[in-house]
């Protein structure tokens, strides 16, 4: 984890600092060495949120897009069960990154426990959806194309949205669940990240689009590239 409490203050890992979580309350010493990013780890190496994965730069990445309020905020349901999202915003939105492989029993679980959420998915990991993509933006030639991808039954059919960090050019692919017959059901959308963390920051919460036919313009290979903004599907409150 990134932060800690120490005499209720949230503090980074820096050498031979001590804390204690802000989740169970138990000691954390910070492990700051050269291979991994500077974090916090519970002394007796047992997590107290089984959701939780090792942190990369990746996920570090991500998470400084948005303010440090926001970062690893403790859920907590009416039940009493709690878990440490990765962001949540100040309007309640929570952003998980995924890097590592999970089950869809808990990509499910997770999805049902934070409702308003979205996913960021690192797929640069998985070969087979990189060089897909990279063929797909080559081969488009028409002026206008629904973007159309099936997911599997992995991430597929969630009721909440899914994003793909591609890795490429800072692109991120969108699929977003249907709520009126006018919605595109996993359409792929395409948007720039800059485009999407700005907005985000901006409103504190996400809104589904009404996808459309996309259009963009021709580089001089001629292949057609969408607009950042390309189905204005993050509303600046």
């Amino acid at each position: 984890m990134k932060y800690a409490l120490k005499l209720d203050e949230r503090i980074e890992a820096t050498p031979k600092a001590s804390a204690i979580c802000p989740c169970c309350r138990t000691e954390v010493i910070a492990k700051c060495g050269n291979r991994k990013v500077w974090h916090w780890a519970h002394k007796t190496k047992q997590t107290c949120d089984h959701w939780w994965e090792n942190e990369t730069q990746w996920h570090r990445d991500w998470k400084d897009k948005f303010p440090k309020e926001w970062q690893e905020i403790i859920h907590v349901a009416e039940n009493g069960e709690k878990h440490i999202a990765d962001v949540k915003t100040d309007k309640g939105l929570v952003i998980e990154f995924q890097r590592s492989s999970i089950t869809r029993e808990e990509i499910e679980a997770r999805s049902n426990f934070y409702e308003n959420m979205i996913w960021i998915i690192d797929t640069t990991r998985v070969k087979r959806n990189h060089n897909e993509f990279c063929n797909y933006m080559s081969d488009i030639t028409n002026e206008q194309v629904v973007y159309s991808i099936n997911y599997g039954s992995k991430w597929g059919s969630l009721k909440v949205p899914v994003f793909d960090d591609v890795g490429i050019d800072d692109w991120l692919i969108g699929q977003v669940p249907q709520r009126e017959a006018d919605y595109g059901f996993y359409n792929r959308h395409y948007l720039k990240k800059d485009y999407f963390t700005r907005s985000l920051v901006k409103s504190g919460k996400y809104q589904a689009p009404r996808i459309r036919p996309p259009q963009g313009r021709r580089d001089y290979l001629g292949r057609l590239i969408p607009s950042d903004n390309l189905y204005e599907f993050l509303k600046i409150m």
